[in-house]
């Protein structure tokens, strides 16, 4: 069999069973069956090495992972320490905590946060429940809240699938390193390698494996779980991506489309949106000149107002440069009883819908475009509005954007008390 003669089809084999272990992981599933998930992938993903280092150690080729051997365990130590407490100690100590965290417009609280083991685990749909009362006095219409799963390794407070996620995009690119060098192939190794690449935890951003957005409508007394889509150019790690671009290569790749970040940025959405619906995006733009940018959407605004206060956290714990925001904005005909119906109730009676671009930097700087949709249909229209230029303060952005602001102007003052607090 032409497998057997492909000297990685055995390390390939246990990645894909490692990932399929883990794709198989809920976060509403049960501690057994979780648990259970974590153990059949450290032991896959240790073994991912070992087979490595034993296959090659007889060929032309054992230099070449000796030469590497230090860095790896370096890198994958942590898995295989695991692995060995799995398989000869105890089952995986995981640890679970549900956060609950409701949105307004220019603001959020968070209500309620519980951790649980797999001795006293509870249901969600309890957790949920107790809230009825609670969600009726800040909201009788409707309130808009999400709830961030997050796991543990026992009493650690390190982020358990921000260091799997980690691992495993680190295990791709060792494995494509190795496949890039040895020439021992077979087409079954191939299709198997394709299959690892596509599996949806190099792709879905980390937000949608383990945040649900809701909706509660205090009048029937019912929880809507929010639909969402989610596309990501980035790795997900530490509850964000961790994979960031040169701010370089997007400027050749939109070199054309305007004189400045900002603009081309603009500029780019509305040529996708002249084409197609497009979904709101925020890139983040750092002051090592990377950026990330993450493109998303949803049946309702709570994972609108969940990205906004996400950046603005992002703000403030690392070195962010500028912020730059499109969505699209809908006009509401003033009718009676308008403000007290639903955000859906409310879609019904749109005149117009806007397509609204912002951007807020570290100098709190402002600027925002506003296009008018069916405008976008006439070049005319569109060359018009460029030639107008922006407005250089928001306006129909302010209200959603305020935490953003706000973060920068914490982030400043936290920087200058820094500086004083050295100089005295």
């Amino acid at each position: 069999m032409d497998s057997e003669k492909d000297l990685l089809f055995p390390a390939f084999q246990k990645f894909y069973s490692a990932l399929s272990s883990l794709e198989r992981f809920r976060k509403g599933g049960n501690f057994f069956d979780n648990i259970s998930c974590l153990d059949t992938f450290f032991s896959e993903f240790k073994g991912i090495i070992e087979n490595t280092e034993f296959v090659l150690q007889n060929t032309h080729y054992k230099d070449l992972f000796k030469g590497k051997k230090e860095e790896i365990y370096e890198k994958f130590g942590w898995f295989h320490k695991t692995r060995d407490g799995v398989i000869h100690r105890s089952p995986f100590p995981l640890k679970k905590q549900i956060d609950i965290t409701v949105y307004f417009p220019s603001g959020c609280v968070h209500v309620l946060g519980k951790s649980f083991t797999i001795d006293d685990d509870e249901e969600f749909s309890s957790l949920l429940d107790q809230l009825h009362a609670f969600f009726f006095e800040l909201n009788p219409v409707e309130v808009l809240f999400s709830a961030k799963f997050s796991f543990y390794q026992g009493n650690s407070r390190e982020d358990l699938f921000a260091k799997v996620l980690s691992g495993i995009r680190e295990m791709l690119r060792f494995l494509t390193t190795l496949k890039e060098e040895i020439s021992e192939r077979s087409p079954a190794g191939e299709e198997l390698f394709d299959k690892i690449k596509k599996s949806y935890l190099f792709r879905i951003p980390i937000d949608m494996l383990l945040v649900d957005d809701f909706v509660y409508y205090p009048s029937t007394g019912k929880f809507e779980n929010v639909e969402r889509w989610g596309l990501s150019a980035n790795f997900p790690s530490n509850g964000k991506t961790i994979f960031r671009t040169s701010m370089q290569n997007w400027r050749y790749w939109y070199r054309e489309l305007g004189e400045n970040d900002f603009d081309r940025f603009v500029a780019m959405h509305v040529a996708m949106r002249t084409r197609e619906d497009i979904m709101p995006a925020v890139m983040i733009i750092f002051q090592d000149d990377t950026y990330e940018i993450d493109a998303f959407n949803a049946s309702n605004k709570t994972t609108l107002y969940r990205k906004i206060h996400e950046t603005a956290q992002q703000v403030l714990e690392d070195n962010v440069r500028e912020v730059f925001f499109e969505y699209s904005l809908l006009t509401i005909a003033d009718v009676p009883g308008v403000l007290g119906m639903t955000s859906k109730d409310r879609q019904k009676f749109a005149t117009e819908e806007w397509l609204v671009l912002l951007k807020i930097d570290n100098e709190l700087n402002e600027e925002e475009y506003r296009f008018y949709v069916p405008g976008l249909e006439c070049p005319g229209y569109i060359r018009q509005r460029f030639n107008a230029g922006s407005d250089k303060k928001l306006l129909w952005g302010k209200a959603n954007m305020l935490p953003i602001i706000e973060a920068f102007k914490k982030k400043t003052a936290m920087h200058q008390n820094s500086v004083d607090s050295a100089q005295q």
